[in-house]
This record gives structure tokens, sequence and C-alpha cells, in this order.
């Protein structure tokens, strides 16, 4: 059994006191793992196209930091979205953390890095604020839970309740793994800076040039991976694909989402667009995942549409899925549109356990492996297929 964390927010803003919040909600309701939605540490794509490359590229560090101490700090497991440098034009992916590093490549979406600052980014980056200052004066526990019970209560058959903490509104391809060394200060990392000038002509080489990669980071106590997304969209109004250099490093005919076990349990990650295709769930029944983390920033009133889809993916494949879903606002073009949240969690037998409403909020569940084994037991889709050798 093994409690998992949505948190549905905005866009954060560079201040820490409200994720460290939300973190020590998280690890008092004793999760183990902590999901976030899409964009919600980084500006969205649109708003990146128009922001100086030295302000996106300190948004970036400084989350990615920020969370490598919040993971140590509160002992989590933190899965996020996150905006990172293309090989390309190298920022300091590894100098958050400081310390010496080796390289090791390996296949798919993931390759490792065990710490080293890389030449990038002028200036250096420090934490803004005490960790151990929380701002939850402004966020009282309302709760928001269809089985109306206190954020220390049990949980319902379904194995969830959700909690909804209001909080002050404020918005605002190299794939690695860095290990941290076990005789670093987790409350004291800081990101170190070395100028490189043939670094820097690539980074400023051209404005056109894509130089970021959307990835996923697990975020752990002691080490961070990273999963560069695989299918992007590719929409006249939503071109993640042509802003992003993703491209550059993906295998024709390959995926690898992030993989991971926790409390005897494996889970996987995909993207929200990513959950649309075939692909992924073969490949996550393949490898005999229980749970799917599917972190989303989705709008144009799309709910409905993307309950049904959760519900028959979970229920077909045996497993849970948690999706998380993004609030706020983005400009597309001269519009703006709303993300809804709505975040959610599906039983193996393809019923929403709980959910959030489209406010700012806390949405807890419980993940077993019983109930996994059970549908598959009953239902036995994943043993037809391997018995008749198509899996």
């Amino acid at each position: 059994m093994i409690n998992v964390c949505v948190l549905q927010l905005p866009t954060l803003s560079m201040s820490e006191n409200r994720i460290d919040y939300y973190m020590k909600v998280a690890k008092d309701n004793g999760a183990r793992i902590v999901l976030l939605g899409e964009y919600e540490l980084n500006s969205f794509f649109s708003e990146l196209k128009k922001m100086p490359r030295s302000i996106a590229c300190e948004q970036s560090e400084h989350k990615q930091e920020l969370m490598a101490r919040l993971a140590a700090k509160y002992d989590l497991h933190i899965v996020a979205p996150i905006i990172r440098a293309a090989s390309g034009a190298i920022l300091r992916q590894a100098g958050i953390f400081g310390g010496a590093a080796q390289k090791s490549v390996s296949g798919g979406g993931e390759n490792s890095l065990s710490l080293k600052s890389e030449p990038g980014c002028k200036g250096e980056l420090n934490s803004k604020s005490d960790l151990n200052s929380n701002d939850g004066s402004n966020s009282k526990g309302a709760l928001n839970s269809k089985n109306e019970q206190s954020s220390k209560g049990g949980l319902n058959s379904c194995g969830a309740h959700a909690l909804n903490f209001k909080a002050a509104n404020s918005a605002d391809g190299l794939n690695l793994s860095a290990s941290i060394p076990s005789n670093s200060n987790a409350s004291n990392l800081k990101a170190e800076s070395q100028k490189d000038a043939s670094e820097e002509e690539i980074f400023c080489a051209s404005e056109n040039e894509p130089i970021w990669v959307k990835s996923c980071a697990k975020f752990s106590p002691s080490e961070v991976k990273f999963y560069d997304q695989n299918i992007l969209m590719d929409y006249p109004h939503w071109n993640e694909e042509g802003f992003f250099a993703n491209r550059k490093s993906r295998k024709i005919g390959k995926i690898s989402p992030m993989i991971f076990s926790e409390g005897g349990v494996k889970f996987g990650v995909c993207f929200g667009y990513e959950a649309h295709f075939d692909v992924f769930w073969r490949y996550f029944m393949q490898k005999n995942v229980g749970c799917v983390l599917v972190p989303c920033a989705s709008t144009f009133e799309s709910g409905g549409r993307w309950r049904e889809l959760l519900k028959m993916r979970a229920f077909t494949n045996s497993l849970y899925v948690i999706r998380a879903n993004r609030i706020g606002e983005a400009k597309f073009g001269e519009s703006e549109f709303k993300f809804y949240g709505e975040s959610f969690v599906v039983t193996p037998s393809g019923e929403i356990a709980n959910e959030l409403k489209n406010e700012e909020g806390v949405l807890m569940c419980e993940v077993d492996a019983d109930e996994i084994a059970a549908a598959r037991g009953l239902w036995k889709f994943r043993k037809n297929l391997v018995g008749r050798g198509l899996l």
C-alpha cells in the first residue's frame, strides 16, 4: 500500500514557501510520491517564447534545485514536468547539486549523469528564502472529500480522499540522472556557475533555434532522473513539437517512458498527450506496471473526454491511473483559456475513486497492490495476451 499526493496548482512563482507548505501537507498525510501537473514549475510554453532566455534559465534551475531539496527534506519522491536545456545549449543541468560527475548513457529516454557543473547561465543561483518558513497561514484545510473525512481520517473503499487547501493565488535532448553525493548537505544545495565561451556562443547563436527540452523529473531524496517526452503536440494553435528540441534526441521506432518501483508497485509516467497512444499502454503492460502517473495541462473543456479515456485505460490494463491537471490561464494567440484542474484517480476496475474540482488543492490516494492483483486475476487481460505470445 502506498500513498500518492497530487498537487493541483497554477504555475508557481519563484517563492519557496507555498510549495514547501504543500510538500509538508503531503508528508503529514503519509504520501511517498507527489505528482505535479504540466507547467506548474515552469511558465507555459507560449509564455516561454516571449521570456528572456536568462529569466527562463533562472526559473528552470531554481525549480530543479528547489525540488531536489524538498525531496530530501521531506523524504519524498516528487514526479514533476520540468523544462530543461537541450544538449546543444547546456545551461547547467547538473550544477544544481554541485560535486564531481561522471556520465553514463543508457538507451531510450533516460541517460545518466552523476553530478557536475555544466557551463551556461551567468551568475549564481541561491535559495531565495528559508524553506522552514511556511506560508500556511493562507492555506486553511477546507476539506473537499467525497467521503467527508478529515485530512487525517481513513480512506474510502476506493482508497482516495481529497483535501482542498485554499491558498493565495500567485501565478506568476540531454536526458540525465544525477546522484547527490552522500556527504552533501541537501538543505544547503547551491548551484555553481562556470563560464565557457563556446557553450555561451551556442546558447546565444540563434533566437529561433529550439534550446529547451520538455521533460518529467523524478526528484528523490538522493538522486534525480529525467524522462524526455516522446510525443509532443504539433497542432497549429499548440505546437510544442516545433518549440521544444526533444526531436533532436528522439530514437525512431522506440519509446521509453519512466518506470520506477515504490512500495511493491511499479509506477509508469507518461505526459497527458502521450496517454492517447496505444503504444504507451502496451509498453506499461509489458513492464507489468501497476499505476500510471499522467501529468497534464488540459483546457478547452476536455474534462469529459479525459474521464472516459483514462477510465478505459485503467480498466483494460488493470491498473491505477492518476491524473494531475494544472489550473490557471494561458494565452493561445489572442485568446486566453483556463486550465480547469479536475485531477482524479481511477482504480483498476475503471472507476473514478475521487477527484478535485477546478480550484487549487491536494488529492490523496492509496495505491493497493492487492487490488491490482485482484483485477488482473478477475479479468485476465494481460494473461491472455501473454499466453498467446502477443505481449
